[in-house]
């Protein structure tokens, strides 16, 4: 991504992993390749400073986070949309906590105030 802005590129959206590192495997010193966000604070950081909205993906960690968790610090940290992978059957409980989240006190750390209002050429 910092490539791409470097370059002059402004898409409409971005994507961008993010999730905790607070689960078992993510700490397991063994070689692995489910670690997908490693370092959580400075994407946090630096999708603070770009002007689209982003998607963050990923955020369940492969199912080693609950989605009330991970959606939560997702939006909390400044994610506008999520993409979730998910089951048939777990659609229904995941949109009901996402919107569960939206809906209570969300500190939002991005400064899009509604993407409501928001189209590409703003």
């Amino acid at each position: 991504m910092k490539g791409c802005i470097a370059a002059g590129l402004e898409p409409d959206f971005w994507m961008k992993t993010l999730h905790k590192t607070n689960y078992w495997s993510a700490t397991d010193t063994r070689e692995q390749d489910n670690l997908w966000c490693e370092d959580p604070e400075q994407t946090i950081a630096f999708m603070k400073t770009v002007k689209q909205p982003w998607i963050a993906f990923k955020t369940m960690s492969a199912g080693a986070l609950k989605p009330e968790d991970a959606f939560g610090f997702a939006f909390e940290n400044g994610a506008d949309f999520v993409c979730a992978g998910m089951y048939d059957f777990q659609f229904v409980e995941d949109v009901n906590l996402a919107v569960n989240v939206l809906n209570g006190p969300l500190p939002r750390g991005h400064r899009l105030e509604s993407l409501a209002c928001w189209s590409p050429s703003s």
